[in-house]
């Protein structure tokens, strides 16, 4: 089990953002190679998002979350970033929290929470 200080890393700082579809933030990998497989739960401000308002993108292409599977997972190589998007009202200004849940095929499920501002 990989510890949540270390977890926390993958969240790149300050990628917080509304844009015209709603809302992102980016994974931004600095460990090691990493293949998402299924995007379990994403929390904002204590609101599970549903899945068919997730998106992944990536330099890969883009991916919605609830299609997102073993034969069609979203890389993240190590120094690449992915933004998560979210087609949700944009936020207000301040600080949020947001937990992810995933599941990758190198290393299992990986759950952390974040606190960043918009």
């Amino acid at each position: 089990m990989i510890p949540q200080f270390i977890l926390r890393k993958l969240y790149k700082p300050k990628s917080m953002k509304n844009i015209e579809a709603g809302f992102e933030f980016a994974l931004e990998n600095s460990l090691a190679h990493a293949t998402i497989t299924r995007i379990k739960k994403i929390e904002l401000d204590s609101i599970e998002i549903p899945l068919s308002q997730i998106e992944l993108r990536g330099e890969s292409g883009s991916i919605k979350a609830e299609s997102l599977n073993e034969e069609r997972p979203m890389p993240l190589d190590k120094g690449k970033a992915v933004n998560i998007v979210l087609s949700i009202a944009q936020l207000t200004g301040g600080e949020h929290s947001i937990k992810v849940s995933v599941a990758t095929k190198e290393f299992g499920e990986l759950n952390f929470q974040i606190k960043d501002t918009v």
